[in-house]
């Protein structure tokens, strides 16, 4: 066999190196040597400049420069970009007037080089250059005589070429002299890596340095810019949500250095300023009307908070303190899917922080996210962490004094493991080698009391004494949500409902409500369908359960629900243990009119005399022989289960206002009609027709969600997805019949795809296509390019329209790109073109990041549509 291929690695930090980074430019070679993402940024200017445009040519994501002029100082020009940056830039240019691009770096002088008199010098009377003599040439023999006056021909040619070069190179000491008091070394300008990380503090030691370069302190102010720019945005949302108090506390610690670089920030400050409405002297603060002194006092300036003086670092051990949380284990390592850590500071004294984490997630998934209080700092990913090394999450974050608690959440998927956090005001020293560094002095936490117990019978006191008051313990409040982690008590060896169309799963599902679990009947006369799982008791105390349901049955009203304590787990054949403690809880009743999936809200009550596991079972009421079947479940503490709690995102495939059984006909008549168009002619055999092979034409899709939505591909697909899974969508009308048929090579080859998902990304709120009419007829030349082909060659493809962006879009953008597509989803649901919703990873309700909801939806959808197709092909195979 042959051995599996090194890993790559970076030649300078030696970081792995994956090959999605070698794809998107991300990760280069210089001289031969691989170089990380990271360490790219620390190589010289010029060499920046080169990859960059390297990257335009490519057409990968790339940096725009600044061109400065000295002719026109008040022009703005730029260097070479792409068709996507151009959108980015026109988009950020609308919704902020402006756009900012670093200055490209100074080029070095050129080497001074001899003039023509200077070699005419170099080869003057004096110093004249040899000359080569031919070889005598002998008259008996012809051509031996021309062959010798060439060979010496060509050797007094490389003689010459020879001194002249060695006296080229001698010729600028005589020509240039160097003075005697001229240093022969230069040394070499600083770099943006020669001052600290942290903004502010770059820009106090670059300005106090002589030598740095224009460029070099041009581009840590637009970082200083970008600080100042999200605590006024964070301000501005504080004003818009009528926190008023809270706007003039931030505006007065927030300091702008004093210097014309930072104009647009101080009139930005200014007007935010004047928005505010002037409050009412205090009551200690008014002047009396009468007074004696004929001079009025003089007002004195309050000087503004300057940054916070605490200079804190801990470890997320510390963020335990010893207490059992959810999904995390002892050393601060996330064992589940989601996970939270939080505890409370010491009073802050307010002002502008700086928070860095030292963390590493060995999957390279998922993302951490910092809170101080409810003010959301920062977020890192797992390749910003996969070094190990500290990772600088908000430069600035402005915090109000006062109590405060920090909370720190990690998601999607196990293994992060939280080493040390930093938090410290902004203008302090990083936290690498800071002396200055200690460990906070903790709150002492009040005893937590989960489970409420009632208050003992006091006895009445003897005549004459009253009683005594009994000392009772606080309540922690805070409610705890966790994912269920799947322990099946019956049947003991549950596997999860197959994809593969051989199970008749009710479609289509809720979003994130995979995987599913069909009921059992254990052997035996006179047994009903059921399912009996484990949850711990600390997960649902003062709690309960929130669980994703299908009667399957339409004769199934409701299931028995019972809650008992654990025993030893039965074997597959039998019963779970009874040992005579069991409750029986509300009965589930399903909705008679819907076929849907349902979620109920399940109430644990006290059972302080459980063990620490606890058997949940669902029972039919009547014998049934279809089984139920199980979604996801999660479990609530400290506050009553409510449905929201599971988090769930409707069905993105096929909005509720379609009659869905009457798109699934029409999506089998539409798979005869594209399977005449191929090879093979028919759809109906999954070896002739796989519909997982799949690719997405995405317009100007963000490399961050196109990573996601590659993790997420991998779930549907149940394999890596190809190098050209996911490529760009160009909006003009003739951009794929240039692309499909004139190309010499299609963008879509029948052999590697059969379902196209078409995206615009949100991009028709930008362009003409936010008019319904050209957007439905857009779309329709599109889905017919692609089913119908080019006479009849190049088509066969299954298309499916995707709607909504995949990144963070305003209301007013959203607004747009909804009124658009109505009568294009009519025409989709006429002729029967599968059609994802992706737009409800917009809401502002959902606790995780737009792109990995807009990846997730997608990816259902398109799980979904697979399923869908092949639950036909068993149905109709022949």
């Amino acid at each position: 066999m042959n051995a599996p291929p090194a890993p790559l690695t970076c030649s300078t930090c030696a970081s792995p190196i994956s090959p999605d980074d070698l794809l998107q430019g991300l990760a280069v070679k210089v001289d031969g040597q691989l170089v990380c993402h990271m360490c790219v940024d620390n190589l010289p200017g010029k060499a920046q400049v080169e990859i960059n445009r390297f990257r335009a040519l490519k057409g990968l994501s790339s940096t725009t420069y600044l061109v400065p002029d000295a002719r026109h100082p008040g022009h703005q020009r730029f260097s070479f970009t792409t068709a996507g940056n151009v959108v980015i830039h026109r988009r950020t240019l609308r919704d902020t007037g402006s756009f900012t691009a670093p200055p490209l770096p100074a080029t070095p002088p050129p080497l001074r080089q001899p003039s023509s008199a200077a070699n005419r010098a170099a080869s003057s009377p004096a110093n004249p250059l040899p000359h080569a003599s031919a070889s005598p040439a002998r008259p008996s023999r012809q051509g031996f005589r021309i062959a010798a006056i060439v060979g010496g021909s060509v050797v007094a040619l490389f003689a010459i070429i020879a001194v002249w070069a060695t006296l080229r190179s001698t010729a600028p000491k005589r020509a240039l002299p160097i003075p005697s008091g001229a240093a022969v070394t230069a040394t070499p300008l600083p770099v943006r890596g020669d001052y600290p990380v942290e903004p502010l503090a770059g820009w106090r030691a670059a300005a106090a340095d002589p030598r740095c370069p224009d460029s070099v302190r041009s581009a840590i102010g637009d970082e200083v810019r970008a600080v100042y720019d999200r605590a006024l945005d964070t301000l501005t949302t504080d004003f818009e949500l009528g926190h008023q108090a809270d706007v003039r506390s931030g505006l007065d610690r927030l300091q702008i250095i004093d210097d014309r670089a930072f104009t647009e920030s101080k009139a930005r400050r200014d007007e935010l300023r004047a928005q505010l409405p002037s409050d009412p002297p205090a009551k200690t603060d008014i002047i009396p009307l009468e007074t004696t002194d004929p001079d009025p006092a003089p007002v004195v300036q309050v000087p503004s908070a300057p940054a916070g003086p605490e200079c804190w670092t801990f470890t997320g051990i510390d963020l335990l303190a010893g207490r059992k949380q959810p999904n995390w284990n002892a050393n601060a390592e996330l064992i589940g899917i989601y996970g939270t850590l939080e505890r409370d500071l010491p009073p802050l004294h307010g002002g502008s922080y700086q928070v860095w984490v030292r963390a590493v997630n060995p999957s390279g998934r998922g993302s951490l996210s910092l809170l101080l209080g409810d003010l959301a700092i920062g977020k890192a990913s797992a390749a910003e962490c996969g070094t190990g090394a500290w990772f600088l999450v908000a430069p600035a974050a402005v915090v109000a004094a006062g109590p405060s608690r920090i909370v720190l959440r990690a998601s999607s998927g196990p293994g992060w493991r939280i080493g040390d956090i930093y938090l410290a005001g902004s203008d302090r020293q990083g936290p690498q080698d800071n002396p200055e560094a200690s460990a906070p002095a903790w709150p002492v936490a009040a005893v937590p009391a989960p489970v409420p117990t009632p208050a003992p019978t006091v006895a009445d006191p003897p005549p004459g004494k009253a009683h005594e008051p009994v000392a009772t313990k606080p309540v922690v409040s805070t409610r705890a949500i966790t994912d269920w982690r799947r322990v099946f008590i019956y049947p003991l060896e549950a596997k999860p409902e197959p994809f593969d169309g051989n199970a008749d799963i009710p479609n289509p599902w809720p979003s994130g409500a995979e995987p599913f679990q069909r009921s059992q009947k254990p052997n035996g006369a006179n047994r009903l369908q059921q399912l009996v799982i484990e949850i711990p008791k600390a997960s649902v105390a003062a709690g309960g359960v929130v669980a994703l349901l299908h009667r399957v049955a339409a004769n199934r009203k409701s299931l028995n629900v019972s809650v008992e304590s654990a025993g030893a787990p039965p074997n597959a054949k039998s019963e779970p243990v009874d040992k005579g403690v069991s409750i029986m809880l509300e009965p589930l009743k399903f909705n008679p009119e819907s076929s849907e999936w349902q979620t109920f809200a399940i109430q644990i009550p006290d059972l302080e005399r459980f063990g620490p596991k606890l058997w949940l079972k669902f029972e039919d009421e009547s014998s049934i022989e279809r089984g139920f079947l199980l979604g996801k479940v999660v479990t609530v503490a400290n506050g009553p289960p409510e449905v929201d709690d599971i988090d769930l995102m409707p069905a993105p495939l096929v909005a509720s206002d379609i009659n869905v059984k009457e798109y699934q006909h029409k999506l089998v008549v539409l798979l005869d009609r594209v399977a005449a168009l191929r090879p093979t002619k028919k759809w109906m055999d999954q070896r002739l027709y796989d519909p997982r092979k799949i690719k997405l034409l995405v317009t100007n899709a963000d490399k961050t969600w196109e990573t996601e939505m590659r993790k997420q591909l991998t779930r549907v697909l149940g394999r890596e997805p190809g190098k050209g899974t996911i490529e760009n969508l160009g909006i003009a009308e003739s951009w794929y019949p240039e692309q499909q048929f004139k190309a010499t090579t299609p963008l879509v080859n029948a052999e590697e795809t059969t379902l196209v998902a078409i995206c615009l990304n949100g991009e028709e709120a930008t362009c003409s296509l936010k008019d319904p009419d050209n957007l439905v007829k857009w779309v329709r030349n599109l889905v017919n390019a692609m089913v119908n082909g080019d006479k009849n060659r190049r088509g066969g493809f299954l298309p499916v329209v995707v709607i909504g962006r995949t990144t963070k879009v305003d209301e007013a953008s959203q607004a747009v790109i909804s009124a658009a597509w109505p009568r294009v989803r009519e025409d989709c649901a006429a002729m029967g073109i599968p059609l994802i919703d992706i737009r409800n990873a917009q809401r502002v309700t959902l606790k995780h990041d737009v792109r990995e909801l807009s990846a997730q939806l997608l990816a259902d959808g398109l799980r979904t549509l697979v399923y869908q197709i092949t639950w036909a092909q068993k149905k109709f195979v022949k």
